[in-house]
C-alpha cells in the first residue's frame, strides 16, 4: 500500500481478497490448508487493521461469495 499510494488519487480504493484465519494452521472446505507463518497465509481482521499504513483507510467487507471463501478488504486512500 505504501508504494500504491503515491499512484493512487484522494479516496482511490484498492480491493484485497485473503483468508481469514488466526493462529494454528486451517484446513478450508476446498481442501487448501492456509498458515499464520507460510503461503498460504490467513489473517486476522485486526492483523489486516494493525497492517494498514496510516495514509490509508481500513473498510471490512468480508464474505462476497467467493469460491474458496476468501474475504474482502477495501483499502481507501486518504
Amino acid at each position: 500500500l505504501e508504494r500504491l499510494h503515491p499512484a493512487m488519487k484522494p479516496e482511490g480504493r484498492f480491493y484485497a481478497t485473503f483468508f481469514e484465519g488466526e493462529g494454528v494452521s486451517l484446513n478450508r472446505p476446498d481442501g487448501v490448508v492456509t498458515h499464520p507463518d507460510r503461503d498460504p497465509f490467513h489473517f486476522s481482521q485486526a492483523q489486516i487493521r494493525a497492517a494498514t499504513p496510516e495514509n490509508w483507510a481500513f473498510e471490512w467487507i468480508g464474505d462476497w461469495d467467493h469460491p474458496r471463501d476468501q474475504k474482502m478488504a477495501c483499502f481507501i486512500r486518504r
